[in-house]
């Protein structure tokens, strides 16, 4: 089927792990979301797994594999694992569970990339479990880029107004420094700026540039990445986009309302001013792939999972921020410069 010949969008809502709360705010943001005669939910993972959710939340949610279900309460699914469900125990992480989240993944993306999905809305998997699995991706973000093939790519934390986007992800502090160059940089501000321009609609937005070293360097003696960030910057305002940095990160966090957007140069540098500010409400969104793809921003829980206190506001706003992206169309993340 071609979701944009019929005008009916289909948002893919990934299982994640298993043994974590995925399945669980899944379920509970679909009731949420004021879904429209144009829209709809497809869930892809395993249909016990989704089930011992609805029988334990006491959800009057009905599981079909039929494309068009006649049930108000129905939801298409397609599934991607087909193992009992005992093999998926809450809150342990398993050789078994990463499989089956990875698995899900597989099949998300390929719909997406047939043109049967219009984007895909990933739940949080485990980083261990993929690992026992033999999946060796240390998150979402690497995986989907390798299976799109995307040749750039980019993790944006969105937080109601604040956005920030990341230069490095899932990597120790000690090697964040080699990946600091110009080119890594630009690309990161750039794949930010086409996001702003183009799904938010914001007309020459303003980017800021966090420096990696205390006091930005110090003019080089606290190191000397803050030259690689400043020739990115450059050559971000000479392909005219308003960039502004290196920058000091605690004074650019301090002042984050001037900016559309602020590039971290690590992970946590860019997730601790994302958590105190929207720790339940936080969307992931991967910058550069030729698919949409959100996620919530918060992990697998699995100290709560089969517990029914996971909070899907994350979730509701991820499938929200994939509905824009659909709506807006298309864009070309190709480099300028």
């Amino acid at each position: 089927m071609n979701t944009k010949s019929d005008g009916f969008m289909r948002i893919g809502i990934v299982m994640g792990d298993p043994s974590g709360i995925g399945p669980e705010v899944a379920l509970k943001a679909i009731r949420f979301v004021d879904w429209n005669a144009n829209s709809c939910p497809i869930l892809i993972g395993s249909r016990d797994v989704f089930q011992r959710e609805i029988n334990r939340l006491n959800l009057p949610t009905h599981l079909s594999c039929e494309e068009n279900s006649a049930s108000p309460d129905g939801v298409r699914l397609v599934e991607s694992v087909r193992e009992e469900v005992n093999r998926f125990p809450y809150g342990k992480p398993s050789k078994q569970s990463g499989q089956a989240s990875y698995n899900s993944i597989l099949m998300a993306v390929e719909l997406a990339a047939s043109g049967s999905l219009d984007a895909i809305v990933t739940s949080p998997i485990s980083k261990s479990a993929f690992g026992l699995a033999g999946v060796e991706f240390p998150g979402h973000t690497e995986l989907l880029a390798q299976l799109t093939k995307a040749p750039r790519y980019a993790m944006m934390l969105a937080a109601g107004k604040l956005k920030v986007t990341l230069v490095t992800t899932h990597m120790a502090l000690s090697q964040v420094g080699t990946q600091i160059t110009a080119g890594t940089v630009f690309d990161k501000i750039e794949l930010s700026a086409i996001f702003l321009s183009h799904y938010l609609k914001l007309q020459s937005p303003t980017i800021g540039v966090c420096a990696l070293n205390p006091h930005a360097g110090e003019g080089g003696k606290f190191g000397t990445e803050e030259k690689e960030i400043a020739e990115a910057v450059r050559d971000a305002n000479n392909s005219a986009i308003k960039a502004e940095g290196p920058l000091p990160a605690d004074s650019l966090f301090a002042h984050w309302q001037k900016y559309d957007c602020v590039v971290s140069c690590y992970h946590d540098q860019g997730l601790i001013p994302v958590k105190m500010l929207a720790f339940d409400t936080a969307v992931n969104v991967t910058l550069g792939l030729p698919i949409v793809r959100t996620s919530p921003d918060h992990g697998t829980a699995f100290d709560i999972a089969g517990e029914g206190k996971a909070n899907p506001d994350s979730m509701i706003e991820a499938i929200k921020l994939a509905r824009k992206m659909v709506l807006a169309g298309r864009v070309e993340w190709k480099r300028k410069k």
